[in-house]
This record gives structure tokens, sequence and C-alpha cells, in this order.
């Protein structure tokens, strides 16, 4: 079994919200806590990789999608499995998802089919980010 760090054993909790600063990429925020994993990603991004404002506002938006969804069903970023995903990926086009509590909910928004294609390339590329940084395999 592999060595988790803590980071991406936390539950995100609600609301998620993107913090926008000026002169550094935007930080998500679950709660009260900062995701690490995600705001690690997006600094890596804008360090590394020199990504535009407009590209990381956007990766920080595709966060706090899978981020809500996560704390919605009561996960942390290292139990979602191909099946949390899928949910994730019906979620994003209106359909209803079971919660933590049993409930069925909706992601909040609507997008279209090109929008939640593009939102799904966008977290598998955060997670292979987020896998080289930890040195973990997520299941996802």
């Amino acid at each position: 079994m592999e060595s988790w760090p803590l980071s991406l054993l936390v539950r995100p909790s609600l609301p998620v919200r993107i913090i926008r600063r000026a002169g550094g990429p935007p930080e998500i925020v679950c709660g009260a806590i900062p995701s690490i994993p995600f705001n690690g990603a997006l600094r890596d991004r804008a360090v590394l990789r020199q990504s535009s404002r407009p590209s990381l506002g956007s990766y920080a938006v595709v966060a706090a999608h899978l981020l809500t969804f996560a704390a919605l069903r009561g996960r942390a970023l290292a139990v979602l499995d191909m099946s949390d995903i899928e949910a994730f990926a019906a979620a994003l086009l209106g359909q209803p998802f079971r919660a933590a509590d049993g409930s069925e909910v909706l992601l909040p928004g609507s997008r279209r089919r090109r929008t939640s294609d593009r939102i799904l390339i966008q977290v598998d590329s955060m997670a292979e980010q987020i896998e080289r940084t930890y040195g973990v395999r997520l299941g996802w």
C-alpha cells in the first residue's frame, strides 16, 4: 500500500472558493483549508510552464469543480476511483449523483458536452501533475 501525503487524504469541505491574487496564481480554498495538491499544481503551471493567467484561471475552475464533487461525495482525492470520475463526468452534464449522505444532488452550474470533455482532460492533466509531485498513483 502506498504512503499517502496527508494533503491527499483530507476530505475537501464546502464551499470551494477560488481566490485570485494580483501577481500570483489563483488559490483554491475548501471551507477554510487551502487545497495543497491543486494549489501546488497551479503554482507549478505558473512557474515551470509559465502558463497565462486565463489558463491558470481555467485550471482553477476545473479543480474547483472536482473538489466540489469530492466534498459532496465525502471523499478525499486519494480515495477517488474510476467510478467516482465516471459519476463526476455525468454530473458535469447535469445528471444527479449520490452524495455522502445518500441523497441525490446536482453539481452546481450547467455545461455542454464539449465543456465537460475539456474539464475531464484538464482534470487528467492536473492528476498527472499531482502524481509526479507526490510520487503516488491516483486511482483515476
